[in-house]
């Protein structure tokens, strides 16, 4: 279930990468403004009775198939997802994307084959020292469905020592979910716990709730940083079945 510690064993991962430099934006919306997206056998999950989207822009690193090593000059690209938080009738509970957007075709031709919602865009994410980050995404000539616009600029805080329950639920999601022949699979994912610093705004231009047809959040977001972790993602199986349980190391 869904928290700060990792729920996954993963025996053989069919990838492995390292997220960096990242934020989480995290806004609340409505339940059935999700509700309404979601497929048969995923529900929206509340936290008080309130729905979660999360605009988390960030930094995939060595993007590799174990065990080879990754490939170089290409493992390495800018990536923003928006996402919401969702159970599955199975009892599990993970991510549901939005919408996802890389510089990367390829991948985003590979990862729409098997139902996730990618996209390309032109972006830059440039770290400024220990506390600062600054995200740049602009839709390309000629740019496919979903352009997206996101200009964002935060600074890192106060290091999280414990996170909430609400920063727990919000961050520590260890599956995801995609549909592929009308059917819910379950992707799931392993990495340390997250370290967490709460985070100030200062700047964020984006017509990504456009975009996806979503309605604008009338107030300031949860802000949070990470220098990133180390991940594993495992197999794909239909949402339902048990999952492999030893531990790849």
């Amino acid at each position: 279930m869904s928290g700060p510690t990792p729920q996954n064993t993963i025996r053989l991962p069919v990838n492995a990468q390292r997220w960096s430099a990242l934020t989480f934006l995290h806004w609340p919306v409505a339940a059935a403004v999700i509700q309404e997206r979601l497929p048969r056998g995923l529900h929206v999950q509340t936290y008080e009775g309130t729905a979660w989207i999360g605009l988390t822009p960030f930094l995939m690193q060595d993007v590799r198939v174990p065990p080879l090593p990754p490939a170089p000059g290409w493992s390495t690209f800018p990536e923003i997802n928006l996402r919401t938080y969702v159970r599955h009738d199975d009892g599990t509970d993970g991510l549901w994307f939005l919408g996802l957007w890389s510089t990367r075709r390829a991948m985003n031709t590979l990862m729409r084959m098997i139902g996730l919602p990618y996209h390309h865009t032109k972006a830059t994410i440039r770290p400024i020292g220990d506390a600062s980050l600054l995200y740049d995404a602009r839709p390309t000539l000629g740019a496919p469905a979903r352009p997206l616009r996101l200009r964002a600029s935060v600074r890192a805080d106060a290091h999280i020592s414990t996170p909430t329950e609400l920063e727990g639920r919000l961050t520590g999601r260890w599956n995801a979910y995609t549909v592929r022949a009308g059917h819910v699979w379950r992707v799931p994912v392993t990495h340390p716990p997250w370290p967490l610093r709460r985070a100030t705004l200062d700047l964020l231009d984006t017509n990504v709730f456009e975009t996806m047809d979503l309605p604008s959040p009338q107030i300031e977001p949860l802000v949070h940083v990470s220098p990133g972790v180390d991940t594993l993602i495992g197999v794909p199986r239909p949402a339902g079945r048990t999952l492999p349980t030893t531990t790849h190391r």
